[in-house]
């Protein structure tokens, strides 16, 4: 089953695993403002970004349920609908 991730539930992991946006984006390769959009649901990550964006918060005290999952219609609509596709 593939796990993913709302918008939501990323920006209370990183809070509760008390990590900075910046922390995270940089770990993630990506720029700080991306995330900011994804967690306040204006851009959607495409499926392999929320699954590793899981996989990282799921090693922090972040306490996530690793049970749950979300489809993309669960996700979030945004404003500008966009996705990133990390490369």
């Amino acid at each position: 089953m593939t796990i993913q991730l709302t918008a939501q539930q990323a920006k209370t992991a990183r809070v509760n695993a008390q990590l900075s946006r910046g922390r995270v984006a940089s770990d993630f390769g990506i720029n700080r403002s991306y995330l900011c959009q994804f967690e306040s649901g204006k851009l959607l990550f495409d499926d392999a970004t929320l699954n590793r964006l899981r996989d990282y918060y799921s090693k922090t005290d972040a306490g996530l349920d690793s049970g749950a999952h979300v489809s993309s219609t669960q996700r979030g609509h945004g404003s500008h609908g966009q996705k990133l596709h990390h490369h």
